[in-house]
């Protein structure tokens, strides 16, 4: 009995398993790094919203991405500093966190005064009321440089199921798709 072995053909359905292989478990890691987003940063919705993956047919890898300017240091942890104020306006309160995440600047938010204080950071506060009954909302804290710790969520989601990984990646070149 004579076989005929085709090369290109073997080769075009290794690769269309491969790729559907890697799409898979760009999919899965995907998931796994929402889940960890959620536990690790209490959902934080523009974080996990911006998860992405592609799959580099021609190299035969997949890319697993956080696409947002903060997800690195959030990830690998670090110290920001200010990079054209002399301080990090550091919304507390509930209106100017929301300012904030709309795009608003601390300089921009109406009513700020600056309270200096001797043994802490500047403050921006909203005065309220006048006279004896006047009171302020303590909006922003204005700080040199903050640390923000490591909190890992991509390298868990993939060292953390490196076998589940394998499984789906096996399953997915052994199957006819």
């Amino acid at each position: 009995m004579n076989v005929q072995f085709d090369e290109s053909k073997f080769m075009a359905f290794a690769n269309k398993k491969t790729l559907a292989g890697l799409e898979l478990v760009g999919a899965v890691v995907d998931g796994e790094i929402g889940k960890n987003i959620k536990q690790n940063f209490h959902g934080q919705g523009q974080l996990a919203g911006s998860i992405t993956h592609k799959v580099f047919e021609s190299e035969k890898f997949v890319r697993c991405s956080v696409n947002k300017v903060y997800a690195a240091i959030q990830e690998l942890g670090g110290i920001i500093k200010p990079t054209k104020a002399k301080a990090l306006a550091i919304p507390v309160h509930p209106e100017a966190v929301r300012w904030t995440e709309k795009g608003g600047e601390p300089k921009d938010f109406p009513g700020l005064v600056m309270i200096k204080r001797k043994n802490g950071a500047p403050l921006l506060v909203r005065i309220k009321d006048k006279g004896k009954k006047q009171r302020f909302d303590i909006m922003f804290v204005l700080l040199k440089s903050v640390q923000i710790p490591a909190r890992p969520y991509i390298r868990p989601a993939v060292y953390e199921n490196k076998e589940k990984i394998m499984k789906i990646f096996a399953r997915a070149n052994a199957h006819e798709t």
